[in-house]
């Protein structure tokens, strides 16, 4: 079975040109954010999970049932698949992983393959640049008002092998790159992919919660950095003391 299989609990849904989206667990985990917000806003249906060789063994629970480091979602109204990567897939299996995937999307003829990451937020020119985005040479979709993904930059990793492996395929992709922070969740950043596949699919998931969710987070960081310039500043206060 190779090092990677799909298993479909039901297959009634499958039909061409289904537009799909997927992401890792890259910077700000804007893949992941991404996917399940999708997942949740629409209510998908969960139709079936991706085991590997080298599987992450852990199940959570969630609102709908438990919950596995690989799933598939449809939405059958929109023809929208959605694939959740919780986790990174082990070095031994990435390779396999990204070709079942692209090797499955081929086989049900699917529109759009829209890949999701984040982009270091060092690398941001202006308050106005909010992402980059890379299409692969068989993309005939619009062009984002984006700028595009530059020359000198790289995109590395598991997402970097989905894209190859969709044009391996010869299946459309267009991967977006918001700009993320690399230390932390970043909402903010999700909620830029939300709006651009939006634009891109003729969608209207809402990103309210997601901007909360920032908030909440940067709240959460600026809290710890002014308990850190506190402990800092006692330290040299106390320090100081020692030389009068």
């Amino acid at each position: 079975m190779g090092r990677a299989r799909i298993y479909l609990f039901d297959e009634s849904w499958v039909q061409p040109n289904y537009r799909v989206v997927m992401g890792y667990r890259g910077f700000g985990a804007v893949g992941l954010i991404s996917t399940l917000h999708l997942v949740n806003s629409l209510g998908m249906e969960k139709v079936g999970i991706i085991v590997t060789s080298y599987h992450p063994e852990y199940v959570v629970m969630e609102d709908n049932g438990p919950a596995y480091p690989y799933e598939i979602y449809v939405d059958r109204e929109s023809k929208l698949l959605v694939v959740v990567s919780r986790e990174i897939p082990h070095d031994f299996v990435r390779v396999d992983y990204a070709r079942k995937i692209a090797r499955f999307l081929s086989k049900i003829k699917a529109e759009l393959l829209v890949l999701i990451g984040g982009l270091d937020s060092r690398l941001r020119r202006d308050a106005s640049d909010l992402m980059r985005w890379l299409p692969n040479r068989f993309y005939t979709g619009r062009p984002l008002e984006d700028k595009l993904f530059e020359r000198d930059l790289m995109i590395i990793g598991p997402l970097a092998l989905q894209l190859m492996m969709s044009e391996a395929y010869r299946i459309p992709a267009i991967t977006l790159l918001p700009y993320a922070m690399t230390d932390a969740p970043d909402p903010a950043a999700a909620a830029v992919a939300i709006d651009r596949i939006n634009k891109l699919l003729g969608m209207n998931v809402p990103t309210e919660e997601l901007l909360a969710d920032a908030t909440k987070i940067q709240e959460e960081l600026s809290k710890l950095e002014e308990a850190l310039k506190s402990e800092e500043e006692k330290e040299k206060r106390s320090k100081g003391g020692l030389y009068v």
